[in-house]
């Protein structure tokens, strides 16, 4: 598709909460705001679906530079998945309870960044343990990695 072409219009109920292309730009990765994730054809026919990625609302969705990808709910549930919308790993991150996600990343490593309404940042790691924690006094509006692994977030 031309840039700023429509590609399709289609109605979700539950809203959307992020969209990427794949890597090669063929095809559309969607996510829902209930939780699953397609991977869909530019005429929004959907070639595979996920129903049950995460737990709830879906906040965020990322690519990292190897072909992984991933959502993280408003609780703090996140999948990382591939292209082909095939799961491999899931986890909730240990945080604060009562905290609100506001966004979230993914790095090369499969580190993963998440900033909260309360803000805090929290990094996991490939095998989901807590190695980071950081406040600030403000929410975490955009929370993800730089190329070279260092966390980056924005406030307010």
């Amino acid at each position: 598709a031309a840039s700023g072409d429509e590609l399709f219009n289609n109605k979700y109920t539950y809203g959307i909460g992020g969209v990427l292309f794949t890597s090669d730009d063929a095809q559309l990765l969607v996510a829902t705001k209930r939780g699953e994730l397609m991977r869909m054809e530019f005429d929004g026919t959907v070639v595979t679906k996920v129903s049950d990625a995460v737990n709830s609302e879906i906040k965020t969705m990322k690519s990292a530079v190897d072909g992984e990808y991933m959502v993280v709910d408003i609780n703090g549930n996140y999948a990382v998945f591939d292209e082909n919308v095939n799961i491999l790993r899931k986890a909730q991150a240990n945080m604060i309870e009562g905290s609100t996600v506001y966004s979230g990343g993914i790095d090369a490593s499969g580190n993963i960044a998440i900033g909260t309404k309360q803000g805090y940042v929290y990094v996991m790691n490939p095998q989901d343990k807590l190695i980071y924690t950081y406040r600030q006094t403000d929410v975490i509006s955009i929370s993800d990695f730089a190329t070279d692994g260092t966390v980056m977030y924005i406030t307010g």
